[in-house]
């Protein structure tokens, strides 16, 4: 991950595909132990359309 520097401090610039090791490094915290987060998948596409079609519907 690489630090911007916008007026006194650094700014991580962070970039998804890099996952959770980049960023836990900045703040010095420990990894998580769930995978990183991705949404961009079939799945979890099609989850949040579902979901959000029959939220939109039974209105």
């Amino acid at each position: 991950m690489q630090e911007v520097w916008i007026g006194p401090n650094p700014v991580p610039l962070f970039t998804v595909s890099e996952g959770w090791g980049p960023l836990r490094r900045f703040p010095d915290v420990p990894e998580p132990t769930e995978p990183f987060p991705n949404l961009n998948d079939r799945a979890a596409i099609k989850k949040v359309i579902v979901t959000s079609s029959r939220a939109h519907t039974s209105r």
